[in-house]
């Protein structure tokens, strides 16, 4: 080996050590970060979700700060008519957290006598292997509210971030794409600039806001099936189908085995007729 090839093999390594170096420091930092970036990027999806939204409303000759506060405003109401979906056949549940606990109780009862044979033959095991050792589980002794209060200021700091991010970039998304166009020298490139701006902005909301339908149309028609089949809080149901189809390739299996769990309890207590034509939001 000559001492140029040497030389040409000493910079390839330090070009992909330097390569290696900056994607490790890029991750710690996305990971350190994901605190403020990851409501800052879900505002952004969620803005060239309303922006077609948005410019219609300023068609109409309104501001761009007043159409991004209303879109904004909007999209508050959607989460809430959702948490309220979510809210009322779950206060249900909750009245019903008691006798909830007695039957679990009384199931872990029935699979006693099978745990005490699992660990009389893990004893078993252990005198025939000779191993004295005993297996311990630590339980830390952390408290829930403690949890909670250390967890809550943080969510309402994304929260809060996630909403001003949201409304930033829908009235600010025109000067971005003009401040980037600016950039560029030649009027092919500008050209090329401005369409690509405007066609992610619209496959992006067109994408999400058809997925939004078919979850919708998704969630009703469960809801609808199930409370005709008499099946207790329906509506309940239908939004969880609806909200876990978003998850892709977890979502759907999820649904189906909380159904699955739900009728393999069903089937040892029956409905009672009378909940065929109970109200949807029991």
């Amino acid at each position: 080996m000559t001492k140029s090839d040497f030389e040409t093999l000493l910079g390839n390594v330090a070009r992909i050590a330097v390569i290696f170096l900056g994607a490790i420091a890029l991750i710690a930092t996305l990971d350190i970060a994901q605190v403020i970036l990851a409501p800052i990027f879900l505002a952004i999806v969620i803005g060239l979700m309303f922006g077609p939204l948005s410019d219609r409303i300023e068609q109409a000759g309104i501001p761009s700060w007043i159409s991004a506060l209303a879109t904004v405003v909007l999209f508050l109401i959607l989460i809430a008519a959702a948490a309220t979906g979510f809210a009322v056949p779950l206060s249900d549940w909750l009245d019903k957290l008691p006798s909830i606990w007695s039957r679990l109780q009384s199931e872990l009862t029935d699979w006693r006598g099978v745990i005490a044979s699992l660990g009389g033959l893990q004893e078993q095991i252990r005198s025939v292997m000779g191993s004295s050792a005993s297996m311990r589980v630590n339980v830390e002794d952390t408290s829930t509210m403690e949890s909670v209060a250390y967890f809550a200021p943080t969510f309402m700091a994304q929260i809060i971030l996630f909403l001003a991010s949201m409304y930033f970039f829908i009235a600010t998304r025109k000067g971005i794409r003009d401040t980037a166009i600016t950039y560029c020298i030649t009027p092919r490139l500008r050209n090329g600039v401005r369409r690509t701006f405007d066609d992610v902005e619209n496959r992006v909301s067109r994408y999400l806001l058809s997925i939004t339908a078919v979850n919708a149309l998704l969630a009703f028609m469960v809801s609808l099936v199930l409370y005709l089949l008499g099946v207790p809080s329906p509506l309940l149901w239908g939004l969880m189908a609806g909200v876990l189809n978003y998850v892709i390739y977890i979502g759907p299996p999820s649904w189906r085995s909380f159904s699955q769990a739900w009728d393999l309890r069903q089937r040892k207590a029956p409905w009672p007729s009378s909940r065929r034509h109970s109200p949807i939001w029991d």
